[in-house]
């Protein structure tokens, strides 16, 4: 059985890690042409410790308020795909 440890990005935004590269956005904006986004993720790797870039390590899809039962989103770099932490 292989076992891969990762990091998760839920984790990554909550706990501020990676602070310079994170963002929350809320899906429901998306209805608004002027509020639409373009997002590029990074991995923990990739991160900028000097100006953080543009690129983010950890995006929060807001849901509902409280941040309870919000979506998280990270690029896990190892396989090259966009994961997704509930």
């Amino acid at each position: 059985m292989l076992i891969i440890l990762g990091f998760n990005p839920a984790k990554n935004f909550q706990l501020g890690w990676y602070d310079k590269q994170t963002a929350s956005y809320n899906p429901a904006d998306i209805l608004d042409k002027s509020k639409k986004k373009l997002f590029v993720m990074n991995g923990v790797n990739e991160y900028n410790k000097e100006d953080g870039g543009n690129e983010l390590i950890s995006l929060r899809l807001e849901n509902k308020p409280g941040g309870r039962d919000d979506f998280y989103i990270g690029k896990e770099t190892l396989f090259l795909n966009l994961i997704l932490f509930i």
